[in-house]
Order: structure tokens, then C-alpha cells, then sequence
């Protein structure tokens, strides 16, 4: 529009070119107008310096970069209107108009569109409060960690003047989503048998972000777990959440085992840290002991990667320590872990399953795997190769996954094994 305008005034051998003849222009002298409050000087570093070339997108960005200013010191009802301009040689000058109105302090943040979920409780999850001066930037970074809560989905946000003078209310549109989860996993192959997983998770119960997760997993009647956590969220208002779990093992032929324990998770915008305490009792044939641990882990996800972190301390022990990472570049995925106990001698071991293999109990063990997705609709193909580590040697398989919405199937083939003896896996998620 701006071009437009600046087109029509030109002089007549100028005038009905069309908008490249400005390709030839420079930017000039840029003066401003109106009550700016700050500097000019602040004002105009914000903009093209003098001498370069001058596009229309260039004029666009400038302008951009004063109204965002303005948002984020407290001007939500600012106004930039570039105005007179000249022409000398080949440099273009011009003036902007700025009002920014009035400074306008934050008097209430409302949230539209909640029908279980409780306003309290999302409330403590936005750090700005009543008498803060109107920061645009803040209120964006607010509304990014409501929409990393899975059951939230932010649609907009407006401002509206508040009834006392120089202030506004903030308005979010929020959309809920279900809170339950339900999943579940079962793979064959004909040297194997069955194996199977089934989860369930509420993220959002009783409408306050608490996370209750209970899940199931049996291989044959060589292994099987049970799992019960529990987390109460942002503890003292504080992006702190309280974790409890309770966990059963059973590994045939080696133990049971039962651990509680209980701690803390420190939460950032895509990362968190966890600290546990409880303890274990292991029981074998001949024997029955319980001791002390502490936990400790990393957790980052925000593409493209996703990383996973955890040691456990065990009184007399020893220690285990898990780590996983995903990481996504282009149309790949690449797939990697590693575990491991550090003393030999303890009568504690993993249960593990790679793709392809049946479930085998191991002291060490890792993966590394590639991806390569290509979508066809609602539907994604991806072939796959795994080298896996366990058993103190490196092992491989290869395979291909389907994927269709929350539906996955999979068919992985050791290497220098027949075809009719690779594992099938069916994977879903009821959410």
C-alpha cells in the first residue's frame, strides 16, 4: 500500500512503474513525529540505517520492529503511520507518525473457554500479575506454557481497556482437550511368543493439572512390571512439581522387587530436573533385602531433540544409569540408548526388549537406530535399521513401521534371520 502511494506521487516519467524502480532507491532521512516518549535515537535503531538499499519489506520490517518495541514497554494501543516522504538524488526520506497512546498497566487476566479445568489453577501457571505494566512479550511467553500443557490448546489473546484509566484486561481463548490417555503395545514373533503393554494417564485430574499414570507391561512369564505415579503440580505456586511412584518387577528365575519412592521436579519452558529418595525390597529364592536409593534426571523436549537422563544411587549398591535421546534433522529420526549397572557382581539386572528380538535380561545395553519417514497423507511409512548392543556384543535388525493417526505397526527382522521369524508389533493411543 505504501509503495502504492509512494508510486502515484512520484513524478510523470515515474509515475505507472511498477514497484521495482525503488530496487534504485537508498534509505534517506528518517525523522518522527508524535509523542514518541522514548529517544529518538532508541526509535530509530529499531529502523534501515542510512544508505541502505530500500525494498518495501525493508519499510514493512521497520515498522514491525517499533510497534513490537512499544508492545512490550507498556503501549498496547500503539499506532505507526509512515508519512511525508521526498526524493533527493537517490535517496528516499520519509516521516513516521507515533501515538502511543496512553501507558497501560495489567488489571486482570481472564480466561475464556474453560469448562473443567480449574482458572486457579492455570492462573499460577502465568507469572504476570495485577499493576504489572503491559508487556506483550511476557503475555506470549505465558500463553507457551499453557499451550505445553496437553490438555490446553490457546486459540488467541485480545486487550481491552479495563475500567479504571490506564489500565487493560488481557483476555485468552482457550480450547480443553481430553485429559486421558489411554495406550497400549503387543508384539509376536515365532521364537518369542507374545508380549504386551498397557497404559493409562489422566494429565489433568480433577481439573488441576495433577498426572495420576498406571501401567501394565507382561512378556510371556518371563517378566512383568506394574506402575503406579502420581504428581501434584506446582507445588506453593512454584514450577515445582511434587512426584510419588510405586513400581513392582518380576524377572523369572531372578527376583521380585517393589520400590516407592517420592521427590521433586524442577520445571523449565522445555526442560525439567527430577530428585527422588525411597527405597527397594528385593526378594530371590534364598533371600530377601531392602535398602535406599536416590534418583536423579534430566529430561529436555522440544524438537529436535528429545533427551532423557537418570541415575539411580543404591546403598551398597551401586548405581543404574538410563539415557535416550531422539533427534529429528530433515525426514530422519535418529534413535539412541544406552543402560548400564555398574557392579558386575550384583544380582540386579535389566529387562530388555530390541526390535526384533524377544525380551532377554542384560547388565548393558544400547541402541542406535535410524528412521526414515515419508508421509502419504494421513499415513507414514518409515524404514528402519537398528544396531543393537546387548549380551556384550552388537547385534542388528531391520525393519518397516506404518503409522495412521494414533495407529503404528511394525515388522523387525534380526540380521541372518528368515523373514517368518521377525517380531510384529501393534502399537496405539486412545487419547
Amino acid at each position: 500500500m505504501l509503495i502504492a502511494l509512494f508510486v502515484f506521487f512520484l513524478p510523470g516519467e515515474v509515475g505507472g512503474s511498477s514497484f521495482s524502480v525503488f530496487d534504485t532507491f537508498k534509505v534517506g532521512e528518517i525523522t518522527l513525529e508524535g509523542d514518541i516518549v522514548f529517544s529518538e535515537k532508541v526509535i530509530k535503531n529499531l529502523l534501515p540505517k542510512r544508505g541502505t538499499k530500500f525494498s518495501e519489506e525493508l519499510l514493512k520490517e521497520g515498522i514491525e520492529r517499533i510497534i513490537i518495541f512499544y508492545l512490550n514497554k507498556g503501549f498496547p494501543f500503539v499506532t505507526v503511520i509512515p508519512g511525508q516522504f521526498s526524493i533527493d538524488s537517490s535517496y528516499l526520506s520519509w516521516k513516521f507518525l507515533i501515538e502511543p497512546g496512553q501507558l497501560q498497566r495489567i488489571s486482570n487476566i481472564f480466561l475464556e473457554g474453560l469448562s473443567y479445568t480449574s482458572s486457579d489453577f492455570l492462573q499460577r501457571k502465568i507469572s504476570i500479575k495485577k499493576n504489572d505494566i503491559y508487556n506483550e512479550k511476557e503475555i506470549k511467553e505465558a500463553i507457551s506454557r499453557l499451550e505445553k500443557l496437553d490438555y490446553i490448546d490457546v486459540d488467541s489473546f485480545t486487550v481491552v481497556p479495563a475500567s479504571d484509566n490506564g489500565f487493560v484486561d488481557v483476555i485468552i481463548y482457550l480450547n480443553e482437550q481430553t485429559g486421558g490417555d489411554f495406550k497400549g503395545a503387543i508384539s509376536y514373533s515365532n521364537n518369542g511368543g507374545f508380549s504386551g503393554l498397557v497404559a493409562f494417564s489422566n494429565t489433568n485430574l480433577f481439573g488441576r493439572g495433577r498426572n495420576v499414570e498406571i501401567e501394565l507391561e507382561k512378556d510371556r512369564d518371563e517378566y512383568q512390571t506394574e506402575l503406579f505415579e502420581y504428581t501434584e503440580p506446582d507445588i506453593l505456586s512454584l514450577p515445582v512439581n511434587l512426584n510419588f511412584s510405586l513400581n513392582h518387577k518380576y524377572i523369572k528365575d531372578n527376583y521380585n522387587l517393589v520400590s516407592f519412592s517420592s521427590g521433586a521436579e524442577y520445571l523449565f519452558p522445555d526442560a525439567s530436573f527430577l530428585l527422588h529418595a525411597g527405597f527397594e525390597i528385593i526378594s530371590g529364592q534364598d533371600m530377601s533385602e531392602s535398602y535406599p536409593f536416590l534418583d536423579a534426571g534430566f529430561s529436555y523436549k522440544s524438537k529436535p531433540f528429545d533427551i532423557f537422563y537418570k541415575e539411580r544411587f543404591r546403598k551398597g549398591r551401586g548405581w543404574d544409569m538410563e539415557t535416550s535421546a531422539d533427534i529429528y534433522f530433515l525426514a530422519f529420526v535418529l534413535k539412541l540408548e544406552y543402560f548400564k549397572l555398574s557392579f558386575e557382581g550384583s544380582d540386579l539386572i535389566f529387562y530388555r526388549s530390541f526390535r526384533g528380538y524377544p525380551g532377554m535380561v542384560v547388565k548393558e545395553g544400547g541402541v542406535v537406530g535410524l528412521e526414515f519417514r515419508s508421509r502419504f497423507g494421513v499415513l507414514t511409512a518409515y524404514p528402519f535399521v537398528d544396531a543393537n548392543f546387548f549380551l556384550d556384543e552388537w547385534k542388528y535388525s531391520y525393519g518397516f513401521g506404518l503409522s495412521i493417526k494414533r495407529f503404528c505397526l511394525e515388522y523387525a527382522v534380526p540380521k541372518g534371520i528368515s523373514l517368518d521369524e521377525g517380531r510384529i508389533y501393534f502399537r496405539f493411543d486412545g487419547k
